[in-house]
């Protein structure tokens, strides 16, 4: 009998122990999104913070619904290092063949897949005008939409978009490829009941810490790829051999 209520204590314990253990997770979970969303700033109440029209997260008005949105793709580890994977892969590509001295890989950023995660909510029609932030002037956008009648894999949503951001001399590629990049931020989202009756739509962005200026060279070409990687008080990237390694600095101004 002792023994019995011995086993019955311990599974007890264990329980309560598994149930405290996932309280405390979602606890840390809520937590950290509370901490970014406190720490942002976007001048709502300044209407001269941005020369094109409201800023996303202050006012959304401008930016019709072409669906009704269901949920986000949860930003797990492994989405966010395809994300990077996809950019990395490219980039370094990129500066391989072109010889771009100076270009980072790039590396992941709250800030900016939050402003993703808002806009993709939308289930946008249009490109947002201003989401500039608080460390970065010029932010950058890259969007992409898939619809259908049947739900697409995550593997053919990065597929189709990156294949579309690829197209060279496409502003989605000058962004994809610029050398000042540094961070990047994504979200997909999906929605329903989608403009010219597809019963299913994605939504999938990437919002950048820099944006491609018309007549700005996006690149520094030189005689060899990550030659002049001290721009950036760095050194040659172990794994992407054409590109810099990225420190995590904040660079203003730099260009």
């Amino acid at each position: 009998s002792g023994i019995e209520n011995s086993g019955v204590s311990s599974c007890f314990e264990i329980i309560s122990m598994c149930f405290l253990f996932k309280l405390i997770i979602i606890y840390l979970i809520v937590l950290d999104s509370h901490c970014y969303t406190a720490a942002y700033n976007y001048f709502c109440g300044n209407d001269d913070w941005c020369e094109k029209g409201k800023h996303i997260m202050c006012d959304t008005s401008g930016i019709e619904n072409s669906g009704t949105f269901k949920r986000h793709m949860p930003s797990t580890f492994k989405i966010r290092w395809m994300f990077l994977e996809s950019h990395n892969q490219f980039r370094n590509e990129v500066a391989g063949k072109l010889k771009a001295t100076r270009m980072r890989n790039l590396i992941w950023d709250n800030e900016l897949a939050f402003l993703a995660r808002t806009y993709t909510g939308l289930c946008p029609s249009k490109p947002s005008k201003c989401h500039k932030t608080a460390r970065f002037e010029k932010v950058g956008l890259n969007t992409a939409t898939q619809d259908g009648s049947n739900r697409i894999s995550l593997e053919s949503l990065m597929s189709t978009s990156f294949k579309k951001w690829r197209e060279e001399n496409s502003e989605s590629y000058k962004i994809l490829t610029h050398d000042q990049a540094s961070r990047v931020g994504c979200a997909i989202g999906y929605c329903a009941d989608c403009t010219g009756g597809k019963d299913h739509c994605y939504f999938i962005s990437c919002y950048y810490d820099m944006d491609y200026k018309e007549g700005v060279e996006i690149q520094d070409k030189g005689d060899k790829p990550a030659s002049k990687c001290n721009f950036w008080d760095s050194v040659q990237d172990e794994k992407y051999k054409n590109l810099c390694r990225n420190t995590g600095k904040i660079f203003q101004g730099k260009t």
